[in-house]
């Protein structure tokens, strides 16, 4: 259970102030301190793989000036380690094994007739600014870390001039 109000300091917590953990308490209780609430447009492939509480990198593929002044499509990983804090609807609340079923039925139905969803993010205010630029600028990709890989890689462009170096 989660507070749908706040309560100031030394106010009793009653029932009607508390909602359960769901798409009906919003994205915000899920949000860090310090972050904030973003969703990114994904493919339905990668909804199905990925669940609340993984990370992910966030790639960004664009036209880029070469230094002859030729362009070139370059990929750039431009934030790491990135909580997911849910998918499409689902906050990761607690549900019983035949609630997700049903749940899981539902979804199943509904992402037949749309091949988009989204990932909600927990990002810093910086991190957001730059990934509002890379949505505008070109084409994302969300890569799925394995669990508890928190580690952040130094990592160059990619282009293709340097993949057949």
């Amino acid at each position: 259970l989660v507070t749908q109000i706040r309560i100031p300091r030394g106010n009793q917590i009653t029932q009607s102030a508390l909602i359960s953990l769901s798409s009906k308490a919003g994205l915000s209780v899920k949000i860090p301190p310090g972050y904030r609430g973003m969703a990114l447009p994904v493919e339905s492939d990668m909804l199905r793989l990925t669940k609340p509480s993984d990370r992910v990198d966030i790639l960004v593929t664009f036209d880029a000036k070469m230094a002859d002044q030729s362009k070139e499509k370059v990929t750039a990983t431009i934030l790491q380690n990135v909580l997911v804090l849910g998918v499409g609807a689902n906050l990761g609340q607690g549900l019983t094994a035949k609630e997700f079923q049903q749940k899981q039925g539902s979804e199943q139905q509904s992402a037949a007739f749309s091949e988009k969803g989204f990932l909600s993010l927990a990002l810093n205010p910086n991190e957001a600014q730059y990934l509002a630029l890379a949505l505008k600028q070109g084409d994302t990709a969300v890569i799925l870390r394995g669990l508890g890989d928190v580690e952040m890689h130094p990592m160059e462009m990619a282009s293709f001039r340097k993949l057949f170096r």
